[in-house]
């Protein structure tokens, strides 16, 4: 009993990421994740009550460390048009160049399509990461003064719309210049900034 009580659970969701990595999330058993993590079953069924709710516990963990990186990449620029630049860094560091993200990420969309646990967890998290892009696009409105000419709201899904679907492209498509494509649409979302806001860092 003192063994379990000593365990982290993230250890436990450590050991499962990388089984996931391996073997794929369907082919994941509770077994596998207690052999890698070093503990017995009854351990990792302690933590987590089923494998549900452990894959539940490996989406929130992923994304929200995600959700740190943007944040933290959010407040460490001041003008808003760098802002965008920074934060897309800090994005394409996870959704560009982190392959185990993107194992993990497509595999709960699929188990999702199936499971409506799995589902609901995702789309709690979706509507996180999409509150901080909204977040941050309403910010960079603040800032200049003036309400923009387009959907916030609509704005952010496209934004959110183009990461996923880059990081499929470059799980699939190893080769894709995921870096080239990130920085043209860094471009692109900061001209439709100046373009909708009516300014730009000239117009001061």
């Amino acid at each position: 009993m003192a063994k379990i009580a000593n365990i982290d659970p993230l250890d436990i969701i450590k050991a499962a990421r990388l089984c996931i990595q391996k073997n794929g999330m369907a082919n994941t058993t509770l077994k596998d994740v207690a052999s890698a993590a070093g503990v017995t079953q009854g351990t990792v069924y302690y933590h987590f009550n089923s494998k549900d709710e452990l894959f539940a516990a490996i989406i929130r963990t992923s994304l929200e460390e995600h959700l740190a990186k943007v944040e933290t990449a959010w407040d460490s620029t001041g003008d808003p048009l760098s802002k965008i630049n920074t934060v897309f860094e800090a994005t394409l560091r996870t959704y560009g160049e982190d392959r185990e993200f993107h194992h993990l990420f497509f595999n709960v969309v699929a188990l999702g399509l199936h499971n409506d646990r799995a589902a609901g967890e995702f789309n709690k998290v979706h509507d996180l990461i999409l509150h901080v892009i909204n977040k941050s696009c309403r910010q960079i409105a603040d800032v200049y003064g003036r309400e923009p000419e387009i959907s916030l709201e609509h704005l952010s899904r496209i934004i959110l719309a183009v990461l996923h679907g880059l990081a499929l492209q470059s799980l699939f498509k190893p080769d894709t210049d995921i870096e080239g494509i990130y920085k043209t649409f860094t471009k692109m979302l900061q001209n439709l900034v100046v373009t909708s806001l009516g300014t730009g860092r000239d117009s001061e």
